[in-house]
């Protein structure tokens, strides 16, 4: 999606915009960037991007609002991303509806997901009554993701990323007991081929570390 520096509706119908599938003009035009970025909004969480809020539209729906830090909104590579992940079209991942700059601040509006954060659904919220959730939905939850970075590595060259120190640590000092939520009451026995996937993807040569096709097919073979 194009990000204008200021709003202003006539000019925003006419920029050229990459293709997000149906009905581009009519959310931008529903979704009013000056009304999104002052209305109430309950905070979600913080990430690495920036703060997430929750926002109900006077239309009745609901979307999901992230302001972006401003060392990360000033980013040579930011409108990229924001182009990249906007022209995205998985059923794996969070469908971005567009982003706007408002007050000389970037916000990216998405799909609002009634379930929470994945941290949430995985630990928990302190101070919150929780049930963890079972091997089977954690399982699925990995291949999903497995699935999403499939399709995000299909269209851009994937940068190595360390991703598993708090699991090297946590093998470290409990061994495979230690990694698991102790809360969990169904742990399958294929817990173990799951660290082993999760070893391969922590090799210390990229070259020797499987594509996430691969890995994707590894977890279908635990099913």
């Amino acid at each position: 999606m194009t990000i204008v520096e200021k709003y202003d509706p006539s000019e925003l119908a006419q920029i050229p915009k990459p293709r997000l599938g149906e009905g581009t003009l009519a959310i931008v035009e529903k979704y009013d960037p000056s009304e999104l970025a002052q209305i109430p909004k309950p905070r979600l969480g913080e990430g690495t991007l920036g703060t997430l809020y929750k926002a109900v539209h006077k239309f009745g729906s609901t979307v999901t609002i992230r302001k972006i830090r401003p060392e990360v909104a000033s980013s040579d590579d930011f409108e990229f991303w924001i182009k990249f992940f906007g022209g995205l079209q998985n059923d794996s991942i969070a469908k971005l509806i567009f982003s706007f700059w408002y007050g000389g601040e970037a916000f990216v509006v998405h799909e609002y997901f009634c379930l929470g954060s994945l941290e949430e659904l995985l630990h928990g919220t302190e101070g919150i009554q929780y049930t963890p959730l079972t091997w089977k939905i954690r399982q699925q939850i990995a291949l999903d993701a497995a699935k999403a970075v499939t399709a995000v590595h299909k269209q851009v060259i994937a940068n190595v990323t360390n991703l598993g120190e708090y699991i090297k640590e946590k093998k470290r000092r409990e061994g495979l007991e230690g990694i698991p939520d102790k809360r969990m009451v169904d742990v399958n026995p294929n817990l173990a081929a799951f660290i082993g996937i999760a070893r391969l993807c922590l090799r210390n040569d990229p070259k020797a570390r499987p594509s996430m096709d691969q890995v994707v097919e590894m977890i279908h073979d635990l099913e």
